[in-house]
């Protein structure tokens, strides 16, 4: 009897179509199946358009067509993390998404220092950088990431030019501007940043197992069912190769499993010695 599909399971499946998923892979820019860093890049491009066109009477002939060539490279830089995020091979560098974050941070440095508004709520677009560097980088890289937000923060508020309802003393930006949103990036963004990271993680570890023990039960033969093994504890681990041997009792030697990556047989010969040594 066929089972009908509902609407969440055809759009999670048209999701791994088009995304090109693997579940034995870790997608830091996904969360289930819904691509959540190009969701919200998206959504800090329509807000800025929205803001845009509120203010646009505000702006004389320059000032509108700098604005709008912004909003062109904004858009530009959309497409083309569309397209990265549409090639696994891409999402997955980087050095991809390090020049991603470089770019974001400055483009958004830009749009903030163009409101003329240092306490306006455009900080929170630097949500976008910090989540891309607490997804696909590490230790030191992301301290450079969120180095990298600093120092665009403070440039925007360099560079403003406020009205005088908006304009400010340097105290003033430094204590209600700067530092209250510093905190907020340390308290707020940087930890959320890190959860979502761990979830995409897991959710990718359960998938996998789910995957193993789907497949395991279909499997009746010894060898396959500890190959398969050894390959999911490989990939769950992200290990550069695995080892599994069980002692058989007839000889009383090791049989091996083992999961080697392609371009390791020699790695595989020396396990298979190792295996020997201690079997003997």
């Amino acid at each position: 009897m066929r089972r009908e599909q509902g609407p969440l399971s055809y759009l999670r499946k048209k999701s791994e179509r088009l995304f090109v998923i693997e579940d034995t892979m870790p997608e830091p820019d996904f969360l289930g199946r819904i691509p959540h860093l190009l969701v919200l890049r998206y959504l800090i491009f329509f807000a800025i358009l929205l803001r845009l066109w509120l203010h646009r009477a505000e702006y004389n002939t320059l000032a509108l067509s700098l604005r709008l060539v912004v909003i062109g490279l904004m858009g530009g830089l959309v497409v083309a993390t569309t397209y990265v995020t549409l090639k696994p091979y891409l999402r997955r560098s980087r050095l991809i998404q390090g020049i991603l974050i470089v770019t974001d941070v400055a483009m958004i440095s830009v749009i903030y220092a163009l409101t003329n508004n240092p306490e306006t709520d455009f900080f929170l677009f630097y949500y976008l950088p910090i989540f891309t560097a607490a997804g696909h980088l590490r230790g030191r890289q992301i301290a450079a990431a969120f180095a990298a937000v600093t120092l665009g923060l403070c440039a925007a508020l360099v560079f403003q030019h406020p009205s005088e309802q908006h304009t400010l003393a340097v105290s003033g930006l430094i204590w209600r501007v700067f530092i209250p949103r510093e905190l907020f990036f340390l308290a707020v963004v940087l930890p959320s940043a890190f959860v979502f990271q761990r979830l995409s993680k897991r959710e990718s570890e359960v998938r996998t197992l789910l995957n193993f023990k789907i497949t395991v039960d279909q499997l009746f033969d010894e060898k396959e069912i500890l190959d398969l093994t050894a390959k999911t504890a490989v990939s769950i681990l992200g290990a550069d190769w695995g080892h599994l041997a069980l002692l058989d009792r007839s000889t009383g030697m090791l049989a091996e499993r083992s999961c080697i990556p392609k371009g390791r047989q020699l790695l595989h010969n020396w396990i298979d010695y190792l295996g020997y040594l201690v079997s003997n």
